[in-house]
């Protein structure tokens, strides 16, 4: 997998464990809800737009695209 699938695959994964649709985390986050079906398809996002869905799942944005604390 390369890092945009890794991210796309991430953001579905968040989205799954927080139960919600594309369409109720789009409007949660002011963008279109075909906005968010890229990002979770192919990637791409932006900072901004990653700070944003990692502020709605509560994750830093290491988690939000798959990066995991190494352990000390």
């Amino acid at each position: 997998m390369n890092k945009s699938e890794i991210i796309a695959a991430e953001l579905r994964a968040h989205r799954a464990r927080k139960g919600e649709t594309q369409r109720e985390v789009a409007d949660a986050i002011g963008v279109h809800e075909s906005t968010l079906c890229a990002w979770e398809n192919r990637g791409g996002i932006g900072l901004d737009d990653a700070w944003k869905l990692a502020n709605h799942y509560g994750v830093s944005l290491d988690e939000l695209a798959g990066r995991k604390a190494a352990s000390n």
